[in-house]
């Protein structure tokens, strides 16, 4: 079942990209390819724009080191994210793990 609707996203998305080419829409990835791909990823842009989008949309926040970082929040969110010893993070805790 969740190969199948994949497969019509991913379809759904290519013929959306022929169109855009043909008729000149804007087609806006979120966060690159949300969905398909994990989010804020070079492979994520990389696959959005191989779909045909035409507007890469993404959030960036700067790290302690002045580093950006795609990011939605400016934290780890504790339901799509683990520490760095790959533990779960929780609600209570999940602000503290900052990009």
């Amino acid at each position: 079942m969740y190969k199948k609707i994949r497969i019509i996203v991913i379809l759904i998305l290519f013929s959306a990209g022929t169109f855009a080419q043909k008729h000149k829409f804007d087609i806006q990835g979120k966060a690159g390819c949300r969905g398909i791909m994990p989010e804020n990823t070079i492979e994520g842009m990389l696959k959005a724009l191989g779909l045909g989008v035409t507007t890469l949309e993404m959030d960036a926040v700067i790290s302690k080191d002045k580093q950006v970082v795609l990011s939605q929040e400016p934290y780890f969110n504790n339901e799509i994210s683990l520490t760095p010893k790959r533990k779960p993070i929780s609600f209570k805790e999940q602000k503290t793990y900052k990009p």
